[in-house]
This record gives structure tokens, sequence and C-alpha cells, in this order.
């Protein structure tokens, strides 16, 4: 009988020993990021770079100041020229941001999805086209403040040596007091792409 029992003990014996080189799952992994990115919208380009540091339970604070420049509605380039543009407007947005990772347990560190909040000021200038009618008066140029704010749902992935490519599609608000250009509401969807590191 005594070597019956141990046939059956023998599997839990071997469980047992086998437990100790099991190694528990890798804690999320939180760094500084900084980097450069790129939006695409349908009004125009911006570029520009964020900074940010880790706080608490997977959530990063942080700056990010980027540049647009827009185009008019009715604008278009044929063979290097540019056509119907009345107007030359730029935009300076610099945000304060909160993105909160998730899945950080459930998802290995190389891939971390996410949410990104945000708000701050944003500096609109245009420069109009001086018109060819000499019957009418040349616009003005356009100097004003406003304030924008961001939600986001992006994704980052690891390349190599702490480097990373990021995407995320955003809704950024931003009504100026006036006509800035074609438009007193400037609010648009983009999608962002950026490239930083962690470390």
């Amino acid at each position: 009988m005594k070597k019956y029992l141990f046939l059956f003990l023998f599997p839990m014996l071997g469980f047992a020993q086998f437990e100790q080189y099991i190694e528990d799952d890798p804690h999320p992994v939180v760094k500084k990021e900084g980097g450069g990115g790129v939006s695409v919208i349908e009004t125009g380009t911006g570029f520009g770079g964020f900074y940010a540091i880790p706080i608490r339970n997977n959530w990063h604070a942080g700056a990010a100041l980027e540049v647009f420049i827009l185009r008019d509605s009715k604008e278009f380039d044929y063979f290097g020229y540019t056509y119907n543009r009345i107007n030359n407007v730029y935009l300076f947005d610099l945000l304060l941001t909160f993105k909160k990772r998730l899945f950080a347990r459930d998802i290995h560190d190389s891939v971390r999805p996410y949410l990104l909040f945000g708000a701050g000021p944003v500096y609109g200038i245009n420069y109009p086209e001086n018109s060819t009618d000499e019957d009418v008066p040349d616009a003005k140029n356009q100097f004003l403040w406003s304030y924008s704010a961001v939600a986001a749902a992006g994704l980052d992935a690891d390349v190599n040596d702490g480097y990373f490519l990021g995407f995320r599609l955003q809704y950024r608000q931003i009504v100026f007091p006036e006509k800035l250009g074609e438009r007193k509401d400037q609010s648009v969807i983009d999608l962002h792409l950026e490239m930083g590191k962690r470390f």
C-alpha cells in the first residue's frame, strides 16, 4: 500500500518543485517619455513635441506644444503652385496633458494602449494674402488668443532601445472669439503620429 501511496504523491511533489522556477508576471514599467509627432487634419498639418513624467497608478502628466499650418477650404496645389489661397493661418497650441495607460497588467509592457486628456492656451495668427483688386482693401493681420482641449485614444509600441512609435485618434476643440481666417470654430478630429523615447 505504501508504494501505491507514493505513486499518488509523486505528481504533487514534482509540481511543488517546479513551482519554485515559475516567475511572477513582471510589473508594468513606468518611465519618463519625450519625443515629437505629426498631426494630420482635414484643414492642414501640425507638428511638435512632448514631454511627460509618471505620477501614479499608470498616469503620466506632461506638456505638448504643436504648431498647425492650416489651409483654406478652396485652396489646392497644382504643379508646385498654390491656388485660391486667401489666408495663411498658424496655430500654436500648448497643452497640459494627462495620459492613462490601459490594461497595464494584462498586456505586455512593449504595447501600451492609453487615453489622453489635455487643455491649454492656443495662439492663432493669420496673414491674409494681399488683394489684387485695387478697390478691395487689404485684409488686416490677425492675432488671437483662445483655449484648446483634447480627448484621445491611442497606442504606443516599443521599437528598440527604449524608443517607441505611437498613434492616436483625437478630438481637438478650439474656438476663437472671432473668425480667424475662414472659421471661428477651428475644432477638428485628427490622427496624431509620434516617435518617442522612454527613459
